[in-house]
């Protein structure tokens, strides 16, 4: 899971997340999305019991990279968090997340601690 979610933070980019994460419209929305996925590996996947979290998250990661990729459409860096698309949100959401469950509440410094 590690790796996975490694990849994908370093493609969206660490620093710059952490920057989208001072605007509070991208908080509101990165939150909504963290929300959602919470809820999909919780509730939508039957076949999820017993699974580890962290493992469905990886997952739901790849498959939202996986399905970019036959759109073609590239998973990158997002110039402007505030016009970010929905892709691009909830592959953060999915690093937040990854972050999260990772220690006790959040960690390495990308939102404050509780």
């Amino acid at each position: 899971m590690e790796s996975s979610v490694a990849w994908l933070r370093e493609t969206i980019g660490h620093s710059e997340l952490a920057a989208a994460l001072r605007t509070p419209a991208v908080v509101a929305q990165l939150d909504q999305h963290a929300a959602a996925v919470r809820d999909i590996l919780t509730f939508g996947v039957p076949s999820g019991g017993g699974v580890d979290q962290k493992v469905l998250l990886a997952g739901y990661g790849r498959g939202l990279v996986d399905r970019a990729a036959e759109l073609g459409r590239p998973v990158g860096r997002v110039g402007h968090w505030a016009h970010a698309e929905w892709l691009d949100l909830r592959l953060a959401a999915v690093c937040l997340l990854a972050d999260e469950w990772r220690a006790p509440g959040w960690d390495e410094g990308l939102l404050p601690q509780p």
